[in-house]
C-alpha cells in the first residue's frame, strides 16, 4: 500500500511539474492583454505585396491551385505516386506475416511463448473482423454528413458478439490504431473510427518535432492502458518502438488478409497522417501548451464542481467535444489528479469525475 502512495505522489508530482508555465511562455499566450483578439493577424505569415509583386503573387497562387486540381484528379485515378519518405510494400506474404509477427511480439507480449503462434494469428482474425465491420459501414451513412465508420461503443458491441480466444476488443483495437489502419475522429459524445483511406484527405501532415520527451513519455504509459488515442503518439515512434517499415509491413498483412475475404483495404495511410483534434496543430504535432492549459481549466472545473460528468463540464468547455473531454479526465485519472466514479452495471448513468484533491 505505501508504494502504491508513493507512486501515485510521484505521477501527481510529475503531472504538476507539467502543468506548470513559466513566464516566458505566459508572455507568448498573451501577447494583447487590453486589445481584442485578431486571428488573421496569427494566421498570415507576412503581409500581401502590393503592385507589381501582387500580380506575381497572384500567377503563383493560380499555378498553385493548377496543381492542386492536377493532383486531386491523379489521386481519383488513383495514380499519385507515394512520397520518397513512405516506406515500400513488402513484396511477399512470408515477409508480411513475420513483421505482423514482430508487431505482436513487442505491443502484446505475453508471458506463455507457446501460446504466441495461436495468439498472432487469433489477432489477426480479430483484427480483419473489426476492419470489415468499420469498412462495411458504409452502406448504412451514405445519407449522413459523417465519414463511415463507427463509434467505440458501437465497434465493442460488435467485437463482443464474437470470440478471437485470449484476444480482447483493446488488444484487436490497438493493433487497427497501431497499424494506421483506422483513425479516431471525435464525434461528439464518442470518438468515430474510420477508414484510414475515407480519413487520409482530414487528417494533417505531421512535421518532425523535438522535445517535450517527459510529455511524451507519461502519455506512452497511459496508452499501455488505454489503446485509444495511440494514434496521436505513433508519430513519435521512439516511444513506442515501432518503426514506419514494420508498420507498413504490418499493415500489409492485414490488408492482405481482408483481401483474402474478399474486402479491400487499399494499402496503408502512412505514420506521418495525422487526425485532427483539440490538442493537435497545424503541423500535426501535440500541442502541448493548448494540453496543458486544458487539463488545468479542467482540474479547476472539478475543483469548484466535484463529481461532475463530461457533458456538464462541456458546458464550460465549448469548443471541445464530450469524447475529447474524457480523454483528458482519464489522463488526469491516471497521473492521480482525477477520481472517477463509474456508473452501477446495467444502469443508465455516465462515469463522474472529481479532483483528486478534494479527498479528506
Amino acid at each position: 500500500m505505501g508504494l502504491m502512495i508513493i507512486a501515485s505522489l510521484q505521477a501527481t508530482t510529475e503531472l504538476f511539474k507539467f502543468l506548470l508555465l513559466s513566464p516566458d511562455e505566459i508572455s507568448r499566450i498573451v501577447c494583447f492583454p487590453n486589445e481584442p483578439l485578431n486571428p488573421q493577424m496569427f494566421l498570415c505569415g507576412e503581409k500581401r505585396t502590393t503592385g507589381d509583386g501582387a500580380e506575381a503573387a497572384d500567377v503563383e497562387e493560380e499555378a498553385s491551385e493548377d496543381e492542386v486540381e492536377e493532383e486531386a484528379e491523379q489521386a481519383d485515378d488513383g495514380t499519385t505516386a507515394k512520397a520518397d519518405g513512405d516506406p515500400k510494400p513488402p513484396e511477399s506474404r512470408t515477409a508480411m506475416r513475420a513483421a505482423f509477427g514482430s508487431y505482436v511480439e513487442m505491443v502484446h507480449r505475453g508471458d506463455d511463448a507457446s501460446g504466441r503462434t495461436s495468439e498472432v494469428q487469433d489477432l489477426l482474425n480479430a483484427a480483419v473482423f473489426l476492419l470489415r465491420a468499420v469498412a462495411e459501414s458504409k452502406e448504412e451513412s451514405e445519407e449522413s454528413s459523417l465519414l463511415p465508420g463507427h463509434s467505440l461503443q458501437e465497434l465493442q458491441d460488435i467485437f463482443d458478439k464474437s470470440s478471437f480466444g485470449s484476444v480482447t476488443f483493446q488488444m484487436a483495437l490497438t493493433c487497427l490504431e497501431d497499424l494506421r489502419l483506422v483513425v479516431p475522429f471525435p464525434s461528439g459524445s464518442h470518438f468515430r473510427l474510420v477508414l484510414a483511406r475515407h480519413a487520409e484527405p482530414y487528417c494533417l501532415r505531421w512535421q518532425s518535432e523535438k522535445g517535450h520527451e517527459q510529455f511524451l513519455k507519461m502519455l506512452a504509459q497511459f496508452h499501455q492502458e488505454r489503446p485509444l488515442g495511440r494514434h496521436w503518439l505513433l508519430p513519435y515512434g521512439r516511444l513506442l518502438n515501432l518503426s514506419a517499415e514494420l508498420i507498413a509491413d504490418a499493415s500489409a498483412c492485414v490488408a492482405q488478409a481482408c483481401e483474402e475475404c474478399s474486402l479491400r483495404i487499399n494499402g496503408w495511410s502512412g505514420v506521418d497522417l495525422v487526425a485532427p483534434c483539440a490538442w493537435v496543430n497545424a503541423k500535426g504535432q501535440l500541442n502541448v501548451l493548448i494540453f496543458r492549459c486544458l487539463l488545468s481549466r479542467l482540474l479547476q472545473l472539478l475543483l469548484r464542481h466535484p463529481w461532475s460528468s463530461a457533458a456538464e463540464l462541456i458546458q464550460h468547455l465549448a469548443t471541445l467535444d464530450i469524447c475529447e473531454v474524457e480523454y483528458l479526465l482519464h489522463f488526469a485519472a491516471f497521473l492521480g489528479a482525477v477520481e472517477v466514479r463509474e456508473p452501477e452495471t446495467g444502469s443508465s448513468g455516465v462515469p463522474r469525475y472529481c479532483c483528486a484533491f478534494l479527498r479528506s
